[in-house]
């Protein structure tokens, strides 16, 4: 009997080997494939960007990777889904952002770091979000739709920060969702910057930080600008100057709404 068992275990043996190269084999050519794709997608950003979605063809990304169409077109059906794929992803990184919202912490240094991790993704991926604004009306109807649900959690999500920071008296705001798509709007045009002005002045960071700073401003924000772990983003004078500065364009605005809503000399006040 043991002799039995130890027959059936030495034919066993060799079909679990073969079983483990096959596996390996198969996740060999899985990684082969995703890094085929990979550089279609870099090679497509850099050709969409340059001449735009409808003026570029399947040939021309195959050149940029100096392959035959042929590479292309086995990974992936047409050039429609090349673009998809594009948008898909850029979509994702940059409704990431919603993710940095803590309802723990202040409303003001909560759309802080969201302006920041927002401004943030697109500067580092700006081809790829160039192609993403340019081109995402030629997309799937089914990626337009997610396009539209993805923007709108994002207005809700800073709707509600704003909200809650009318609540707390740090902003003053009357239309949450039109101010928050106002932040977006301008968080997002980030993606044009750096390719017209210094790179060394202006770093990632830097711009990040500017454009956080002028969230908080779109709100009404007449406090110290707040960071992570309740870090200042900006040096203790030019906090100073910029309060001051935001106090004094305040208070012109309430004073030329109380000039418009006095009555005029000589009229009678109702």
């Amino acid at each position: 009997r043991q002799e039995v068992l130890n027959e059936s275990s030495d034919k066993e043996e060799p079909v679990i080997r073969l079983r483990s190269s096959v596996s390996k084999g198969r996740d060999l050519r899985n990684d082969v494939q995703e890094f085929k794709r990979e550089l279609i997608l870099s090679a497509a950003i850099d050709v969409f960007f340059e001449k735009g979605f409808q003026s570029s063809t399947v040939d021309e990304i195959a050149a940029a990777m100096s392959v035959s169409k042929t590479v292309v077109y086995w990974n992936f059906a047409t050039k429609l889904e090349v673009l998809d794929e594009i948008v898909d992803r850029a979509l994702a990184k940059v409704s990431q952002c919603v993710a940095c919202i803590d309802h723990d912490r202040r409303p003001a240094q909560n759309l802080a770091e969201v302006c920041f991790a927002h401004a943030s993704t697109i500067l580092a991926n700006q081809k790829e979000i160039a192609v993403y604004l340019f081109d995402r009306r030629h997309v799937s109807e089914a990626l337009k739709r997610k396009i539209i649900s993805q923007r709108d959690l994002l207005v809700d999500a800073l709707a509600k920060v704003l909200e809650r920071g009318v609540e707390a008296g740090e902003f003053l705001v009357r239309d949450y969702a039109l101010v928050a798509y106002d932040i977006i709007s301008m968080t997002t045009m980030t993606f044009d910057w750096r390719w017209h002005h210094d790179i060394q002045r202006y770093s990632r960071q830097n711009l990040s930080v500017h454009f956080a700073e002028q969230a908080l401003r779109l709100a009404d924000y007449m406090g110290p600008f707040p960071f992570a772990d309740g870090e200042l983003t900006v040096e203790p004078r030019r906090r100073a100057r910029l309060v001051s500065q935001h106090r004094q364009v305040r208070l012109r605005r309430v004073s030329a709404a109380g000039l418009r809503q006095a009555p005029r000399p000589g009229s009678s006040a109702t």
